[in-house]
Order: C-alpha cells, then structure tokens, then sequence
C-alpha cells in the first residue's frame, strides 16, 4: 500500500457512509496517497463518482481485492472512472476492499494469486 516513490500516506475508509456524506473525501486520494476502501462494493460507482467530483484524476489506478486470501480470491485493476462499471461487469461481490492510487500499477497480485491457485491445483 505504501511505496517510497508512489504514496506517503495511506486511509482506509469505509464505503457505506450515508449517502457517501459522512466521509471527507477531499484529500484522501490523489497524488503520493493511497486510499483503502472496505465495505465498498456496493456503492462504487457512487464512491468513483465522488472522488472524482472532488478532484481525483479519473485515470488513477484502483484495484479491487476480492476475497483476499480466501478460495476464489481475485485481484482486478482498473481506472476510477471504470471502478463502477467494473464491479458491475466482473459481477464482485464482498468481502473485498478497493485501493485508489498509483501504487497499483505496481502490483503483482493477479500474477501472485495465478501461480498460487496453479501450485495449490498441481499434484504432489
């Protein structure tokens, strides 16, 4: 969540604040930030929307952890003005946290998670 060169600061946040009003989004995301969202696939499109409503660059790299380290987990990226449509279309469902910034593109994830199903699949 944190690289030197990418992110000085990292938030989490939850995504389901009333009507996404309770939450401070200004200066949560953006440059050299990196902000974690949990509880917030439901309302992604709305969270995309605001974020970038509020500033952030909607080409900003997000990526979308789904079931973390549990069977079937998927690490899908994206940019924030696709996070909704995203969701929408590779059907997620929670338990998943979305992360906003720059340090996504420096994630291996779906790689890491590829060649751990593949070992976990391979006979002894």
């Amino acid at each position: 969540l944190t690289h030197r060169d990418w992110s000085s600061a990292v938030s989490f946040v939850a995504g389901t604040c009333r009507d996404l009003s309770e939450q401070n989004w200004s200066g949560l995301a953006g440059h050299g930030r990196t902000l974690v969202i949990y509880m917030g696939v439901s309302c992604a499109d709305r969270i995309a929307e605001k974020l970038m409503g509020e500033g952030v660059d909607p080409g900003v790299a997000v990526a979308v952890l789904e079931r973390g380290t549990l069977p079937g987990s998927r690490a899908i990226r994206t940019v924030l003005a696709d996070l909704g449509s995203m969701v929408a279309r590779e059907r997620v469902i929670s338990p998943a946290i979305i992360v906003v910034g720059e340090v996504v593109r420096l994630s291996d994830a779906e790689d890491r998670l590829r060649a751990f199903a593949d070992s976990a699949a391979a006979p002894a």
